[in-house]
């Protein structure tokens, strides 16, 4: 598993990729995580425990509503973004 920093985010954007494939939602969206925490938290819920930096996630996949944002609650889970992660398409809560 890789964690990919999404380039040109201020707030701090992951993506996911195991074996050169992107996790996207059951939609077909890519999924990003607002901050390193969110995604580190989905890593630990899937016990996923083995994953390494991987490149910036390539301009070409980050197209305006091409992605499912997923960040972490007040009550620690993931939840849709709601701001943040400016690239990313949102699910309306």
């Amino acid at each position: 598993m890789r964690l990919h920093p999404v380039s040109g985010q201020r707030n701090g954007c992951f993506a996911l990729s195991l074996d050169s494939r992107w996790l996207h939602a059951g939609d077909g969206r890519l999924t990003l995580f607002e901050g390193l925490g969110a995604a580190l938290h989905f890593l630990k819920v899937t016990r996923v425990k083995d994953f390494e930096p991987g490149e910036p996630l390539p301009d070409s996949l980050c197209r305006e509503n091409s992605q499912y944002c997923l960040c972490v609650d007040r009550q620690k889970g993931l939840k849709n973004c709601t701001r943040n992660c400016p690239a990313a398409g949102r699910l309306d809560s």
